[in-house]
């Protein structure tokens, strides 16, 4: 293996495998306030960009960092927000994805509880070339979406949460 090729392959293994929630298991929140609502912001465990911390912003305010197997929720008013994330990496990571936000819009209405999944994923195509060097190349792609609380409660159960304001 060429002297170049060892970093790139710790750097991408580093990204696949790694770090995970580590707090309280799921506990749904109490009722909102009035004119609240409670946005649940979740990561379900997955090995594509484990490693890397997911930033979540509400309205250009950042809440929390969350693992692999993560989730916060977070008070907000009802209404429509708009639901930001980036990659908060660490030496070893993809110095590219970091600073690249996605956005989605979501409305919450008072008292309802309202689930985004950040999903992410990755593929990987392995090719010799003619002089015998093996090419590894990893497509890595994520996003946020809003699901129905019947999808999300049962995925979210094994998720640990972060803290409000934790690991910015």
């Amino acid at each position: 293996m060429k002297r170049w090729m060892l970093p790139a392959v710790l750097a991408l293994s580093a990204s696949f495998s790694g770090c995970s929630a580590t707090g309280p298991a799921f506990k749904p929140e109490s009722a909102a306030r009035a004119g609240e609502a409670t946005l649940y912001v979740y990561r379900p465990k997955t090995h594509a960009l484990s490693a890397l911390s997911a930033v979540i912003e509400v309205d250009g305010v950042r809440y929390a960092a969350i693992g692999n197997n993560g989730y916060v929720a977070i008070p907000v008013r009802a209404g429509t927000h708009a639901v930001t994330q980036t990659w908060k990496g660490s030496v070893l990571t993809n110095s590219d994805l970091q600073g690249k936000p996605i956005v989605t819009s979501i409305t919450t209405s008072e008292g309802i509880a309202s689930y985004v999944r950040l999903e992410s994923y990755a593929a990987s195509t392995r090719n010799v070339e003619v002089s015998g060097n093996l090419n590894i190349h990893a497509d890595l792609a994520w996003r946020l979406r809003e699901v129905d609380a019947a999808t999300a409660l049962p995925e979210i159960a094994s998720c640990r949460q972060a803290r409000l304001g934790a690991n910015q």
